[in-house]
Protein backbone atom coordinates (compact mmCIF):
# COMPACT_ATOMS: atom_id res chain seq x y z
CA UNK A 1 0.00 0.00 0.00
CA UNK A 2 0.79 3.82 -0.06
CA UNK A 3 2.62 5.99 2.74
CA UNK A 4 1.04 8.51 3.03
CA UNK A 5 2.86 11.58 5.19
CA UNK A 6 0.54 14.72 7.32
CA UNK A 7 1.62 17.75 5.97
CA UNK A 8 -0.27 19.53 8.20
CA UNK A 9 -3.82 19.30 11.32
CA UNK A 10 -6.42 22.12 11.21
CA UNK A 11 -8.67 22.34 13.86
CA UNK A 12 -12.04 23.85 14.09
CA UNK A 13 -14.69 25.33 15.70
CA UNK A 14 -12.58 25.67 19.02
CA UNK A 15 -14.17 29.31 20.52
CA UNK A 16 -13.72 28.53 24.15
CA UNK A 17 -10.95 25.62 24.57
CA UNK A 18 -7.51 26.21 23.59
CA UNK A 19 -6.11 24.31 20.81
CA UNK A 20 -3.29 22.84 22.83
CA UNK A 21 -6.03 21.35 24.69
CA UNK A 22 -6.92 19.14 21.59
CA UNK A 23 -3.54 18.61 19.67
CA UNK A 24 -2.14 17.32 23.55
CA UNK A 25 -4.45 14.29 22.72
CA UNK A 26 -3.11 13.63 19.07
CA UNK A 27 -1.03 10.42 18.59
CA UNK A 28 0.24 11.57 15.38
CA UNK A 29 1.69 15.08 14.30
CA UNK A 30 2.73 17.32 11.05
CA UNK A 31 5.58 15.50 9.70
CA UNK A 32 4.45 11.87 10.98
CA UNK A 33 3.37 8.94 8.27
CA UNK A 34 -0.33 8.67 8.70
CA UNK A 35 -1.27 5.81 10.71
CA UNK A 36 -4.94 5.32 10.42
CA UNK A 37 -4.60 3.03 13.90
CA UNK A 38 -3.14 6.31 15.70
CA UNK A 39 -5.45 8.93 13.94
CA UNK A 40 -8.38 6.80 14.91
CA UNK A 41 -6.87 6.62 18.83
CA UNK A 42 -6.46 10.43 18.53
CA UNK A 43 -9.99 11.13 17.80
CA UNK A 44 -11.24 9.12 20.02
CA UNK A 45 -9.39 10.41 22.77
CA UNK A 46 -10.58 14.08 22.01
CA UNK A 47 -13.59 12.34 22.62
CA UNK A 48 -13.04 11.18 25.66
CA UNK A 49 -12.63 14.93 27.49
CA UNK A 50 -15.87 14.92 27.42
CA UNK A 51 -16.48 18.32 26.83
CA UNK A 52 -17.59 18.82 23.39
CA UNK A 53 -20.72 18.16 22.04
CA UNK A 54 -19.12 16.41 19.01
CA UNK A 55 -16.11 15.71 17.08
CA UNK A 56 -15.95 15.04 12.98
CA UNK A 57 -12.47 14.53 11.59
CA UNK A 58 -11.61 13.80 7.49
CA UNK A 59 -8.34 13.03 5.18
CA UNK A 60 -7.68 15.46 2.66
CA UNK A 61 -6.01 15.05 -0.65
CA UNK A 62 -3.24 17.88 -1.12
CA UNK A 63 -1.27 18.91 -4.63
CA UNK A 64 1.48 16.69 -3.19
CA UNK A 65 0.38 13.24 -3.84
CA UNK A 66 1.78 11.57 -0.86
CA UNK A 67 0.99 14.43 1.71
CA UNK A 68 -2.52 14.68 3.47
CA UNK A 69 -4.30 17.39 5.54
CA UNK A 70 -6.41 16.32 8.70
CA UNK A 71 -9.33 18.51 9.66
CA UNK A 72 -10.62 18.08 13.18
CA UNK A 73 -14.40 20.27 13.62
CA UNK A 74 -15.30 20.01 17.63
CA UNK A 75 -18.80 21.41 18.51
CA UNK A 76 -18.14 22.95 22.06
CA UNK A 77 -20.91 22.50 24.50
CA UNK A 78 -21.62 24.10 28.18
CA UNK A 79 -19.55 22.00 30.86
CA UNK A 80 -20.19 24.16 33.52
CA UNK A 81 -22.70 23.75 36.12
CA UNK A 82 -23.96 25.70 39.76
CA UNK A 83 -26.37 24.19 41.80
CA UNK A 84 -27.95 25.59 44.96
CA UNK A 85 -29.65 23.81 47.64
CA UNK A 86 -32.13 24.15 50.32
CA UNK A 87 -33.57 21.59 53.14
CA UNK A 88 -35.14 20.98 56.43
CA UNK A 89 -34.23 17.39 58.43
CA UNK A 90 -33.68 15.84 61.80
CA UNK A 91 -30.39 18.21 62.20
CA UNK A 92 -32.29 21.48 61.22
CA UNK A 93 -32.41 23.61 57.67
CA UNK A 94 -29.46 23.37 55.89
CA UNK A 95 -28.37 25.31 52.76
CA UNK A 96 -25.77 23.76 49.86
CA UNK A 97 -23.92 25.83 46.71
CA UNK A 98 -21.40 24.40 44.18
CA UNK A 99 -19.68 24.90 41.03
CA UNK A 100 -18.65 22.27 38.84
CA UNK A 101 -16.52 22.90 35.91
CA UNK A 102 -14.73 20.59 33.14
CA UNK A 103 -13.21 23.22 30.69
CA UNK A 104 -11.92 25.91 33.26
CA UNK A 105 -10.44 28.67 31.13
CA UNK A 106 -10.85 26.58 28.27
CA UNK A 107 -7.56 24.64 29.36
CA UNK A 108 -9.28 21.02 30.28
CA UNK A 109 -9.02 22.10 34.15
CA UNK A 110 -11.82 20.26 35.72
CA UNK A 111 -13.04 22.09 39.24
CA UNK A 112 -15.63 20.82 41.33
CA UNK A 113 -16.27 23.14 44.39
CA UNK A 114 -18.65 23.37 47.05
CA UNK A 115 -20.11 24.10 50.37
CA UNK A 116 -22.64 23.04 52.50
CA UNK A 117 -24.24 24.61 55.80
CA UNK A 118 -26.76 23.44 58.59
CA UNK A 119 -27.33 24.12 62.11
CA UNK A 120 -24.60 22.57 63.57
CA UNK A 121 -21.73 21.77 60.82
CA UNK A 122 -20.08 23.28 58.22
CA UNK A 123 -18.58 21.77 54.83
CA UNK A 124 -16.64 22.69 52.02
CA UNK A 125 -14.68 21.02 49.10
CA UNK A 126 -12.40 21.90 46.35
CA UNK A 127 -10.99 19.40 43.87
CA UNK A 128 -9.37 20.42 41.08
CA UNK A 129 -7.39 18.17 37.97
CA UNK A 130 -4.79 20.32 35.60
CA UNK A 131 -4.27 17.82 33.13
CA UNK A 132 -0.73 18.15 31.31
CA UNK A 133 0.84 20.32 33.83
CA UNK A 134 2.84 22.84 32.80
CA UNK A 135 3.53 20.97 29.52
CA UNK A 136 4.77 18.29 31.93
CA UNK A 137 2.60 15.14 30.26
CA UNK A 138 1.64 14.89 33.84
CA UNK A 139 -2.06 15.67 35.33
CA UNK A 140 -1.63 17.76 38.73
CA UNK A 141 -4.82 16.31 41.30
CA UNK A 142 -5.25 18.52 44.02
CA UNK A 143 -8.24 18.22 47.09
CA UNK A 144 -9.08 19.91 50.06
CA UNK A 145 -11.90 18.82 52.25
CA UNK A 146 -12.88 20.95 55.71
CA UNK A 147 -15.49 20.44 58.10
CA UNK A 148 -16.56 21.51 61.39
CA UNK A 149 -19.50 19.91 63.72
CA UNK A 150 -20.39 22.20 66.63
CA UNK A 151 -22.38 20.31 69.61
CA UNK A 152 -21.01 21.65 72.58
CA UNK A 153 -24.00 23.04 73.57
CA UNK A 154 -26.33 20.11 73.30
CA UNK A 155 -23.79 16.91 73.79
CA UNK A 156 -20.36 18.48 74.82
CA UNK A 157 -18.05 18.06 72.06
CA UNK A 158 -16.94 19.95 69.09
CA UNK A 159 -14.95 18.20 65.90
CA UNK A 160 -12.82 20.43 63.31
CA UNK A 161 -11.64 17.88 60.06
CA UNK A 162 -9.16 19.02 57.37
CA UNK A 163 -7.74 16.94 54.58
CA UNK A 164 -5.71 17.95 51.92
CA UNK A 165 -4.45 16.00 49.55
CA UNK A 166 -2.09 16.22 45.89
CA UNK A 167 -1.02 13.49 43.10
CA UNK A 168 -0.41 12.99 40.05
CA UNK A 169 -1.05 10.89 37.06
CA UNK A 170 1.30 9.90 33.94
CA UNK A 171 2.14 7.27 31.76
CA UNK A 172 5.44 5.54 33.05
CA UNK A 173 5.53 3.23 30.24
CA UNK A 174 3.49 2.23 27.11
CA UNK A 175 0.19 2.01 28.15
CA UNK A 176 1.22 1.40 31.52
CA UNK A 177 -0.08 4.56 33.87
CA UNK A 178 1.08 5.60 37.33
CA UNK A 179 -0.86 7.50 39.97
CA UNK A 180 0.77 8.04 42.81
CA UNK A 181 -0.86 10.63 45.62
CA UNK A 182 -0.15 11.50 49.28
CA UNK A 183 -2.95 12.32 51.97
CA UNK A 184 -2.95 14.63 55.10
CA UNK A 185 -5.59 14.15 57.27
CA UNK A 186 -6.26 16.33 60.78
CA UNK A 187 -8.91 16.60 63.19
CA UNK A 188 -9.20 18.49 66.50
CA UNK A 189 -12.10 17.35 69.21
CA UNK A 190 -12.76 19.64 72.03
CA UNK A 191 -15.19 18.83 74.83
CA UNK A 192 -17.03 20.95 77.92
CA UNK A 193 -17.66 19.64 81.22
CA UNK A 194 -21.19 17.87 80.09
CA UNK A 195 -19.62 15.53 77.37
CA UNK A 196 -19.46 11.72 77.90
CA UNK A 197 -16.34 10.48 79.69
CA UNK A 198 -15.50 8.51 76.18
CA UNK A 199 -15.50 11.97 74.22
CA UNK A 200 -13.27 13.50 76.82
CA UNK A 201 -10.76 10.65 76.38
CA UNK A 202 -10.80 11.40 72.89
CA UNK A 203 -9.96 15.18 73.19
CA UNK A 204 -6.99 16.13 71.37
CA UNK A 205 -5.58 16.65 67.96
CA UNK A 206 -4.62 13.98 65.62
CA UNK A 207 -2.65 13.76 62.58
CA UNK A 208 -2.61 11.13 60.08
CA UNK A 209 -0.13 10.90 56.53
CA UNK A 210 -1.44 8.48 53.90
CA UNK A 211 0.29 7.72 50.67
CA UNK A 212 -1.62 5.57 48.05
CA UNK A 213 -0.85 4.52 44.15
CA UNK A 214 -2.71 3.16 41.52
CA UNK A 215 -0.93 1.03 38.26
CA UNK A 216 -3.47 1.09 35.98
CA UNK A 217 -2.51 -0.87 32.18
CA UNK A 218 -4.71 -0.09 29.61
CA UNK A 219 -4.75 -2.11 26.28
CA UNK A 220 -8.48 -0.47 25.40
CA UNK A 221 -8.76 -0.12 21.69
CA UNK A 222 -9.99 3.45 22.02
CA UNK A 223 -10.66 5.17 25.36
CA UNK A 224 -13.98 6.74 24.52
CA UNK A 225 -16.31 3.93 23.55
CA UNK A 226 -13.95 0.61 23.48
CA UNK A 227 -14.81 -1.89 21.59
CA UNK A 228 -11.94 -4.39 22.46
CA UNK A 229 -9.26 -4.90 24.86
CA UNK A 230 -8.98 -4.52 28.53
CA UNK A 231 -8.00 -1.96 31.59
CA UNK A 232 -6.64 -3.53 34.40
CA UNK A 233 -6.29 -1.26 38.19
CA UNK A 234 -3.72 -2.63 41.15
CA UNK A 235 -3.97 0.36 44.10
CA UNK A 236 -2.62 0.60 47.50
CA UNK A 237 -3.20 2.64 50.67
CA UNK A 238 -0.98 2.76 52.91
CA UNK A 239 -0.58 4.30 56.19
CA UNK A 240 2.61 6.76 56.75
CA UNK A 241 1.55 7.54 60.36
CA UNK A 242 1.35 5.62 63.53
CA UNK A 243 -2.35 5.03 64.24
CA UNK A 244 -3.98 1.34 64.87
CA UNK A 245 -7.00 2.62 62.90
CA UNK A 246 -5.55 2.67 59.86
CA UNK A 247 -4.78 -0.58 57.82
CA UNK A 248 -2.91 -1.45 54.79
CA UNK A 249 -6.02 -1.48 52.05
CA UNK A 250 -4.95 -3.21 48.26
CA UNK A 251 -7.53 -2.96 45.62
CA UNK A 252 -7.70 -4.92 42.05
CA UNK A 253 -10.01 -4.32 38.96
CA UNK A 254 -10.13 -5.55 35.62
CA UNK A 255 -12.87 -4.36 32.86
CA UNK A 256 -12.69 -5.97 29.40
CA UNK A 257 -14.49 -5.04 25.91
CA UNK A 258 -15.22 -7.39 23.28
CA UNK A 259 -17.28 -6.75 19.99
CA UNK A 260 -19.37 -9.75 19.77
CA UNK A 261 -21.82 -8.29 16.88
CA UNK A 262 -21.57 -4.89 14.94
CA UNK A 263 -21.72 -1.88 17.19
CA UNK A 264 -22.71 -4.24 20.25
CA UNK A 265 -20.14 -4.54 22.59
CA UNK A 266 -20.08 -7.08 25.72
CA UNK A 267 -17.93 -4.96 28.81
CA UNK A 268 -17.11 -7.57 31.72
CA UNK A 269 -15.99 -6.11 34.83
CA UNK A 270 -14.09 -7.94 38.01
CA UNK A 271 -12.57 -6.28 41.09
CA UNK A 272 -11.72 -7.42 44.81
Amino acid sequence: SDKFYVKQINIFGNNVTIEDVIRNQLLIDEGDPLNNVLFNKSISAIRSLNIFKSVSSEIVDTENSVEKEINISIEEKPTGEVSLGAGFGTSGASTMFGVKENNFLGKGIKLDSNISLSEETLKGQFFLINPNFNNTDRDLIFNLQSSETDRLSDFGYKTNKNAVSAGTNFEYLDDLFLSPTIELNNEKIETSSSASTLLKKQEGSYLDVTGSYTIAYDKRNQKFEPSDGFISRFSQRIPLSYNESQTLINGYEITGYHEYIDNNVLKLSLSS
